[in-house]
């Protein structure tokens, strides 16, 4: 990314990972792809598979952040 006339503007390649926490991963899912939707610019694109290797493989457990 780039500061240009005090905007951030993409400079191509993978720029941006997004993140969520939530207390199971079905939700955690949900509320990233809700912030994915917060972020536009020109040619975006997303995997939207992300996460679903857990669901398949069954319960995960999310470690508590001290």
């Amino acid at each position: 990314t780039v500061l240009r006339g005090g905007q951030v503007m993409t400079c191509g390649g993978r720029v941006l990972g997004v993140t969520a926490k939530s207390a199971d991963l079905p939700s955690a899912i949900d509320r990233v792809y809700q912030a994915v939707q917060k972020v536009k610019f020109q040619h975006m694109h997303y995997r939207t598979d992300i996460g679903s290797k857990g669901l398949k493989e069954g319960t995960v457990e999310i470690p508590e952040i001290h």
